[in-house]
């Protein structure tokens, strides 16, 4: 696991859609909520409607008021493409371009 996350977000995510008190968690990161994201059962009709390259995030829009937020700051982070990634090692390995060492 790299230095800049701690624990995975998952486990806290998990945590608070255990308890019930919410149907749709999501992380928090750069003042919107998204993936991950854990939805109740009684969402999957709307996420079986989607639609398109945006994932749950109309959902998660549309149910805002509804959604618990995980605070995830390093989900800021997006990395799509082998640029991305290259960008990311630079800007955070001892070593740029190759990966940290887990040991």
């Amino acid at each position: 696991m790299h230095t800049w996350v701690k624990r995975s977000p998952t486990y806290d995510l998990i945590e608070v859609f255990e308890g019930g008190e919410h149907g749709i968690v999501a992380a928090a990161y750069a003042g919107t909520a998204g993936a991950p994201a854990l939805f109740a059962r009684r969402y999957f009709g709307e996420l079986t409607a989607l639609s398109g390259d945006r994932g749950a995030k109309p959902i998660l829009e549309a149910r805002r008021a509804e959604v618990a937020r995980v605070p995830f700051p390093e989900g800021a982070t997006d990395l799509n493409t082998p640029e991305d990634y290259q960008q990311f090692l630079a800007a955070n390995s001892r070593d740029a371009g190759r990966p940290p060492d887990p040991r």
